[in-house]
């Protein structure tokens, strides 16, 4: 796979990336152009707006006007909900964009997106005690509390951060093996229904333990919550780390999930499920609660998901979800977090494995498409421009890997962590 990746044999991997970031720049903004593109995160204006907002601030021409506009375009798509509350393909992840705009391309202080935070609690609080919603990342608590801890500390934020610990905690199944997060039928994609139809335990990033684990984590090390949370960050630790080695004949040590009668199913070499994402996890949580077993635990499972060739990753295309971008990403955080070596190694082959996929699929969008599920239920190759499947999370991963200063999408991804509440 390597062979094949320097288009220009005396350029630097870094300048390569910059090129492919321009490429990828000028298509997904000529289809909003021509389509104008709804204002979500996953897939929409969202992740555009991420990307304009990086390349206005290394003042690449023309980025801040485009930034701008996408701005306002987000705020006419929040007043008028366009959306449901999660943080990928709902306001909450319209709310994030924003609040990365504001004081940069927006000049509106906090009190513009209080009357946000006032509607997620509303939201949160609606079937309290008892959450009838998603508790993942992608659609549900994990993902509104991501949005209020980039928020905080404006207080409206803190409250609605502070609910959702509230419902996790009324909602987690915990004994003597520590707690976890059962997905209801309710939550299953309708695909899933066929194998999982009593539900199951999901130890994915995007949609698990993981996504808890980093999530409580944070609020800890913040200063957010100390009554509930270190608790339940300390008993869903316990209940994941139990789960390492379930699933034999297996390239993870973690697997994906666990079903209604126990059995577990593999994992891939993934942010989103695998490794990868649960070393994230445990590298948070160590952090959080100063625990050097679990920093050790992160380490190994880190590793471990390190030593995968290409060959038996599983992984086809590029995206930040299941891609090389989202596991370029993840191993730059754990390299900087935990300091082995063999873990910069790993995000460097993930790169040029990512400049490698440019064109390998047809032209897609700035040369990258996505492997995902299509509207007919089927699984297929389509053009993306957004962040999770699409070129926009490809090109914001390159221009992090060529060394630009981010200005803290990772945490969309729960890859990169607020020093404190002091600084956005």
């Amino acid at each position: 796979m390597s062979d094949a990746i320097l288009t220009t044999a005396d350029a630097s991997e870094s300048e390569v990336a910059m090129r492919v970031v321009q490429r990828i720049a000028d298509a997904v903004f000529a289809i909003d152009d021509a389509i104008s593109l709804p204002p979500s995160l996953s897939s929409g204006i969202g992740g555009l707006g991420l990307l304009a907002l990086e390349r206005a601030m290394a003042n690449v021409p023309g980025a801040m006007d485009r930034a701008t506009a996408l701005a306002e375009r987000l705020v006419d798509g929040l007043e008028h909900r366009a959306s449901g509350p999660g943080l990928y393909a709902g306001c909450a992840g319209i709310g994030f964009v924003l609040e990365q705009m504001r004081g940069r391309v927006l000049d509106d202080g906090p009190e513009l997106l209080r009357p946000l935070d006032e509607l997620l609690v509303a939201a949160v609080t609606r079937h309290a005690p008892q959450w009838r919603g998603t508790h993942d990342l992608i659609y549900g608590l994990v993902g509104i509390g991501v949005y209020a801890l980039e928020r905080a500390p404006q207080p409206s934020a803190v409250r609605l951060a502070r609910t959702v610990v509230e419902r996790l905690a009324e909602t987690a199944e915990r004994d003597e093996k520590g707690c976890r997060w059962w997905t209801s039928p309710d939550g299953l994609p309708v695909r899933a229904k066929v194998t999982l139809g009593n539900g199951y335990y999901n130890l994915g990033m995007a949609h698990g333990t993981p996504g808890m684990i980093a999530f409580l984590a944070d609020v800890v090390r913040l200063g957010i919550e100390t009554s509930i949370a270190p608790t339940l960050l300390g008993e869903a630790v316990q209940w994941l780390l139990a789960q390492c080695g379930r699933a034999p004949d297996c390239e993870a040590l973690y697997p994906s999930w666990i079903d209604s009668l126990g059995e577990p199913t593999p994992a891939r070499v993934a942010w989103c499920y695998g490794d990868p994402g649960v070393a994230a996890a445990l590298l948070a949580a160590a952090d959080a609660l100063h625990h050097d077993g679990w920093r050790e635990a992160a380490l190994t499972a880190a590793r471990h998901a390190a030593a995968v060739p290409f060959e038996r990753s599983g992984v086809i295309d590029a995206c930040l979800c299941h891609g090389t971008a989202g596991l370029a990403t993840v191993f730059a955080h754990l390299e900087a977090g935990l300091g082995a070596p063999e873990l910069g190694d790993a995000a460097r082959r993930w790169t040029l494995a990512t400049l490698a996929f440019e064109h390998a699929h047809g032209p897609g969008v700035g040369g990258y498409r996505s492997w995902t599920r299509l509207p007919d239920g089927s699984d297929g190759w389509a053009d993306d421009p957004g962040f999770l499947l699409g070129s926009s999370g490809v090109a914001l991963a390159l221009l992090a890997r060529a060394g630009q200063p981010s200005l803290g999408w990772q945490r969309l991804l729960l890859t990169s962590r607020r020093a404190s509440l002091d600084t956005r």
